[in-house]
């Protein structure tokens, strides 16, 4: 096990994180679940034991960087597709109104 930081708060078989690592990545990645993430860097790291890593908060920050990625764009496709239905909820009360 590969420690990151000073007194350990996350521990698993491959890493362990202090506090001061945890609120590091809650304050870089926010909107992120990082014990969530933590559990499932695990999880894969046991489910390929022959990609283990050398330098495991690389690891981790790369795994964070990718997540907090596809929140960021799942929040914009969202505001999009609120934003296509909104202009055309609109535009149907707009073409409505015009064939009073």
């Amino acid at each position: 096990m590969q420690s990151l930081g000073g007194t350990s708060v996350f521990r698993c078989d491959f890493f362990a994180l202090s506090d001061a690592d945890l609120e590091a990545f809650e304050q870089t990645f926010p909107g992120v679940p990082i014990e969530t993430e933590l559990r499932k860097m695990e999880l894969w790291l046991r489910a390929n034991p022959n990609r283990l890593k050398k330098n495991y908060f690389r690891f981790i920050v790369n795994w964070l960087s990718k997540t907090h990625r596809e929140l960021l764009c799942a929040q914009v496709r969202g505001e999009a597709a609120a934003s296509y239905k909104d202009r055309v909820v609109r535009r149907e009360v707009h073409v409505g109104e015009v064939r009073r």
